[in-house]
């Protein structure tokens, strides 16, 4: 899992052939940090498989703006720059791991 503060680096990682889960979050977001222990479990499980990074929409407001983060955590999945989902909140951890096993498929 990695943390991105520099939007040059995001933009390159969702053109990578790899599927990227992003995670837009806030340190004083309690379900972020509710969700990052998710993220954690779900990066050694789907090793190679899927990347996941996390954008801290303090450091990168454009990127909020640009995705239209309207609560967090937000995650979006991109596969070669596509939108498969998008997901506001964290309220069910396995109907996020369902989604993201639908787009690895």
């Amino acid at each position: 899992m990695v943390n991105f503060a520099d939007l040059n680096d995001i933009e390159q990682i969702i053109n990578e052939p790899l599927p990227v889960l992003v995670e837009f979050w806030s340190y004083d977001c309690l379900a972020c940090n509710l969700a990052s222990q998710f993220l954690m479990e779900l990066d050694k499980v789907y090793v190679n498989k899927l990347k996941i990074v996390k954008v801290d929409i303090q450091k990168l407001p454009v990127l909020a703006i640009k995705y239209k983060i309207k609560s967090l955590p937000t995650f979006i999945m991109f596969k070669k720059t596509e939108i498969m989902f998008m997901i506001e909140g964290f309220g069910d951890k396995f109907y996020l791991e369902k989604s993201i096993r639908k787009c690895l498929k």
